[in-house]
């Protein structure tokens, strides 16, 4: 049962998230407040690591001796994750104040990493959704194909956005968030992320009822 509830502490991670994103988007001042801040910094972190551990849990739980290729793919989904989770730590460290490793949280390069570990996690999320879609282990009608191929449509404009925002950012710009995109695209990033949002919430809450005998 655990992979069952991990799925659905991931969907409240990531709706959390996309909620955080949202407001920071269209009420920018609300997190001029620093105890805003660090409540977002401390929920962020749980909601982070609440993604982190479904995919832990799929590798113990969910992915059959024979099926190494999708064990790999999650695990490396996983790690991936782990990256964005310790961006978010280190961004409650110093909204916190702590001084566990300064030296690794407050250092220059670690902010210039930022934009860059997203990406790293939606790399290797698209390829755990590709994997897992192409996968035809267990039963297929457990599986919900509709959810796994909604996974992968959100992953690959997740890629999208993310490959985007680090092309600009190493290209010299300033844009480090999809919020930092011109006025222009606000429409185009704000449904692509509505989109990617939902489809990302149908796998899990799929996944989430359809594996009671987890």
């Amino acid at each position: 049962m655990r992979g069952k509830y991990a799925a659905f502490m991931a969907a409240l991670g990531i709706a959390w998230l996309f909620l955080v994103r949202f407001l920071g988007s269209v009420f920018p001042s609300l997190f001029t407040h620093m105890f805003v801040n660090r409540l977002t910094g401390v929920l962020s972190v749980l909601a982070a690591a609440a993604v982190l551990y479904f995919y832990i849990a799929f590798v113990r739980d969910y992915v059959e001796k024979d099926q190494q290729r999708l064990k790999k793919a999650a695990v490396w989904a996983a790690a991936g994750n782990c990256a964005v989770l310790v961006m978010y730590f280190g961004t409650m460290h110093n909204v916190l104040n702590w001084r566990i490793l300064p030296e690794l949280f407050s250092a220059a390069w670690f902010f210039y990493l930022a934009p860059i570990l997203p990406w790293i996690c939606a790399l290797c999320v698209f390829a755990f959704f590709y994997v897992f879609f192409l996968e035809k282990g267990h039963n297929e009608r457990r599986h919900l194909p509709r959810a796994k191929l909604a996974a992968l449509i959100g992953a690959g404009l997740s890629l999208l956005l993310r490959s985007i925002i680090v092309v600009v950012y190493l290209s010299g710009g300033t844009l480090r968030w999809a919020s930092d995109l011109p006025s222009s695209l606000n429409l185009f990033t704000f449904s692509l992320a509505v989109v990617i949002f939902l489809a990302t919430e149908f796998f899990f809450l799929s996944f989430y009822q359809d594996r009671d005998l987890i």
